[in-house]
């Protein structure tokens, strides 16, 4: 099985009750059965930020908090990686209680991936797999403010979730993330061509056009 994190308690209790606040005033809760509804916050090393729903002093507030830890957790899991590093994405993530989300590793902008678990008490966790197909089935089990810490790799870091068919399933998905993705696939694997990157892109837009 691939190398990763579990962290209880990622976030302090002030700052994991002042992200719950944001995600009830946009009404996550309420996603449809069948649907996942995604929201999408950036901070850019530059400073910058694009914000769709959390405040951009909460962003700042996590950034300054939480960034230098999670610097030195992909430094850990995939030495050198950090240095393709641009941004950073915390997606809301609302996945309705009957949905689920396919095997699949992750796309290269994602140099760390940081899963925590916001609502409710109890549901399912993410599951990870030694292959697409489903090997090693292994599930990080559900746990209030726990994160799931991974470096993805193209081929190896497979994972799906799932809801629990009572409950909509509420995470936070903070991720590292590179603007180029041809460097991150060329760190990855040093005979990387760029057909092969125009390749991955025009199967990566397929495989999310039958996804949606």
């Amino acid at each position: 099985m691939w190398k990763y994190i579990q962290e209880d308690q990622f976030f302090t209790n002030e700052d994991y009750n002042l992200l719950m606040q944001e995600v009830y005033k946009i009404n996550l809760l309420s996603v449809e059965p069948n649907k996942i509804k995604i929201t999408s916050n950036k901070i850019y090393k530059s400073g910058d930020i694009k914000n769709e729903c959390l405040t951009k002093d909460l962003l700042k507030k996590f950034h300054q908090k939480y960034h230098q830890k999670l610097i030195k957790y992909l430094d850990d899991l995939y030495p050198g990686k950090s240095k393709l590093y641009d941004y950073s994405d915390f997606h809301i993530v609302a996945t309705g209680k009957d949905c689920s989300f396919p095997i699949h590793d992750d796309i290269p902008c994602k140099l760390l991936s940081v899963v925590i678990y916001l609502h409710p008490e109890k549901n399912f966790g993410t599951t990870i797999y030694s292959s697409k197909e489903g090997s090693d089935e292994k599930e990080i089990g559900w746990k209030k403010n726990r994160a799931l810490i991974f470096a993805r790799k193209k081929g190896k870091t497979w994972h799906s979730y799932k809801g629990n068919g009572i409950e909509n399933r509420i995470t936070l998905v903070y991720n590292l993330c590179s603007l180029d993705e041809f460097a991150v696939n060329k760190f990855e694997n040093p005979s990387y061509k760029k057909l092969n990157f125009y390749k991955d892109k025009l199967s990566n837009y397929i495989k999310e056009k039958i996804i949606s």
